[in-house]
């Protein structure tokens, strides 16, 4: 593969993060630049044996050299795959939402959501085929253009494996988290960080941006499958050497967008030099129906953009404005990520979109594109490294018995590469307070906020411990504890008094009182095993549970409750938001 090196000056591009990746030069309207070779020309050179692509055609339908059929497509179904509609119907809130239950992935057990299992069968030889085209050198679709015509421009090309791609990685990591003899298997695991890791690494010389931004929605999955996974015990201090040695194998170098920005800037210069082409007399003639072709502005009803390209006589001003626009974009990706290059980068495009009217209908709307890739690019460094970081503590805390008091303490091997955060330049923010580690980013505002985030994605970036993690940890526990060691409702007698026990039971009524000791009283009625209990606790609990935890008739529990008596009757008395699990 042949490329051209971008110069760049150590100030602009330190060694950690140099790329080598040039813009193709902009039409001088008196030749015709093949953009389509160039962009061929710039892809991997990669054998068929070594391109994923090529085993995706094997078991992927919708996508070129493929003879499968969407009914051969599994559908998946599970805890990270289905949709809103059937979370909400499962009892569980949207992906992502703030404040949603659960929060993150977790063990699953099939009588949790029937279907769940189904789904999981049917989807296994996909998965598996998916598995060995993760082992390939590099993803490279074919460029199948050719013609005169909007089938023969860069513009028209499409990327219909994404869709698929996520789908197997959401589904080997729920693959990952369901239970096996009620226990969670760190060689599932470690299989899906693996695959998933070196797909996104594949698509490092993919030319475009849904590309790119699809390599990074992988990695930012895995990364945060890797966090709950210490958070619930799968990955451990045991376990988190190799965890780190894998990453860094893997996954141990810097994300770089150059590529995509390059083939954004060629896949635009080649929609203008279709826009006027032919050329005549040693210039291009603005040519209207291709305008529209190419952008799907009409030239015609008031149309701004339509009319003002018309009257378009500088195209070759136009290209130079894309290709210098582009340039300086890809310069503001390398070095750190921040906040104030996020909006250097969109006012880079701004200019070049805003340079000569044909650009303004040409590059509408494409600049969230650019935009979300820069955002995408800088949250998937920060919490790549991060991840590493993650392992390194767990690997200290496995082999000292403690926390390090400071990341220094993990010593140079363990912090080379990552112990900069990728949005400040300087270290992650580490604390130890008490027992508990704390580590995360000051994100792109570069302020620390005290570990403190929000939806708006400015904030610091969390990395350990996970926010709001807290009652699925626990509920999580809760559901994990063998039936052998729950005690049962008709178990529960005055010789068990000031004990602590673990009971699952189905919620049978509800009600509530003023007292004069303790405010209002909750009172509910548990059923299970062919009797009834009655569980206790106070107003000032109430006010802690969060919706998931409300105790509606017909729901199912894990409770922790104490037993105790009140009014000389034995009762079961519930102390914790975290001793609440709805059961699996």
């Amino acid at each position: 593969m042949h490329r051209t090196i971008l110069i760049l000056t150590v100030i602009l591009c330190p060694a950690s993060m140099a790329t080598a990746v040039d813009m193709p030069d902009a039409p001088d309207f008196k030749r015709t630049v093949n953009y389509v070779s160039w962009y061929k020309g710039e892809l991997p050179d990669v054998s068929s044996d070594e391109n994923a692509y090529v085993a995706y055609t094997k078991f992927m339908p919708n996508i070129d050299g493929s003879s499968v059929t969407d009914a051969d497509w599994p559908h998946f179904f599970g805890m990270l795959t289905m949709t809103a509609q059937d979370r909400a119907a499962a009892g569980m809130s949207p992906v992502g939402e703030e404040g949603a239950w659960p929060p993150g992935p977790g063990p699953w057990r099939p009588k949790f959501h029937d279907g769940w299992n189904a789904s999981y069968d049917k989807s296994k030889d996909v998965l598996k085929q998916y598995r060995e085209a993760a082992k390939c050198e590099a993803l490279v679709a074919p460029v199948k253009l050719s013609g005169d015509d909007k089938g023969g421009r860069l513009v028209s090309l499409r990327y219909p494996y994404i869709q698929y791609q996520r789908e197997c990685a959401l589904g080997l990591f729920e693959g990952a988290w369901q239970l096996a003899d009620g226990k969670l298997s760190i060689n599932r695991m470690r299989s899906a960080v693996e695959t998933n890791l070196r797909t996104a690494v594949q698509m490092r010389g993919c030319l475009s941006i849904e590309e790119q931004a699809a390599s990074n929605a992988i990695r930012l999955e895995t990364y945060r499958n890797i966090r709950w996974a210490f958070a619930l015990g799968v990955l451990n201090e045991t376990n988190a050497g190799k965890v780190a040695k894998l990453l860094r194998k893997i996954d141990g170098e810097n994300v770089d967008c150059s590529p995509a920005i390059a083939g954004e800037c060629a896949k635009w210069l080649d929609g203008l030099q279709y826009i006027f082409s032919p050329f005549s007399g040693g210039k291009g003639t603005f040519n209207g129906n291709r305008y529209r072709e190419i952008t799907g502005q009409s030239m015609g009803g008031g149309n701004r953009f339509g009319i003002g390209a018309r009257l378009e006589t500088d195209p070759e001003g136009s290209g130079n404005a894309i290709r210098e626009g582009f340039e300086e974009i890809a310069r503001k990706f390398l070095g750190r990520y921040s906040m104030e290059k996020a909006g250097e980068i969109r006012q880079a495009f701004d200019r070049a979109a805003g340079a000569t009217n044909v650009n303004k209908g040409l590059l509408m709307g494409g600049g969230y594109g650019v935009s979300g890739l820069y955002d995408s690019a800088g949250r998937a460094e920060c919490e790549r490294r991060g991840a590493i970081l993650l392992a390194e503590l767990f690997a200290y805390k496995g082999k000292h018995n403690k926390w390090p008091n400071t990341l220094k303490d993990l010593g140079d091997k363990a912090l080379s590469g990552v112990g900069e955060d990728s949005y400040s330049g300087d270290s992650f923010v580490y604390l130890l307070l008490g027992e508990e580690p704390f580590l995360y980013s000051v994100g792109p505002n570069g302020a620390d906020d005290g570990g403190a985030s929000s939806n708006s994605g400015l904030d610091d970036v969390m990395i350990w411990p996970i926010p709001d993690s807290k009652l699925w940890i626990a509920a999580c526990a809760l559901n994990a504890m063998p039936e052998s060691e729950l005690t049962k409702l008709s178990d529960i007698k005055a010789g068990l008094k000031d004990k602590v026990v673990v009971i699952e039971a189905e919620v049978k009524g509800s009600a509530n009182e003023i007292s004069k000791d303790h405010g209002r009283i909750h009172r509910i009625n548990l059923k299970g095993q062919g009797t009834s209990q009655e569980m206790i606790y106070y107003e000032s609990l109430q006010q802690e549970l969060k919706p998931h935890q409300q105790f509606e008739d017909g729901r199912t529990f894990r409770l922790r409750v104490k037993v105790g008596d009140l009014d000389g009757a034995i009762k079961l008395f519930l102390e914790r938001p975290e001793d609440i699990a709805p059961a699996f």
